[in-house]
């Protein structure tokens, strides 16, 4: 197991500073519109896929899975099985685990 963590090759490049200026920027605008939005609605409208959405859709916005339907439906099928199960099983420990699996 532990040999896996050397890794192979060589590290992937280095972002330049404009990629990580984008993901900064991006990022704390992306989630603080959606704070702000939460805080108005009063509706808590924050979770923890969101900061790595951003990451995605900011700083590594080409890479595959950052695309509009993997990231759009992704949320989408997320939200809609986490309703389901706590629509038929509750809101429990167990059926979280079982709707994230």
């Amino acid at each position: 197991m532990f040999h896996k963590m050397k890794g192979k090759g060589i590290a992937p490049a280095r972002p330049d500073t404009f990629q990580i200026l984008t993901g900064l920027i991006g990022g704390i605008a992306g989630i603080g519109a959606t704070s702000l939005l939460a805080q108005l609605a009063g509706v808590p409208l924050l979770m923890a896929p969101f900061g790595a959405t951003c990451v995605l859709l900011f700083a590594a916005s080409q890479a595959p899975l950052a695309q509009p339907r993997n990231v759009i439906g992704g949320h989408v099928v997320a939200t809609a099985v986490g309703l389901a199960m706590m629509a038929t099983f509750g809101n429990g420990m167990w059926q979280m685990a079982v709707g994230v699996g």
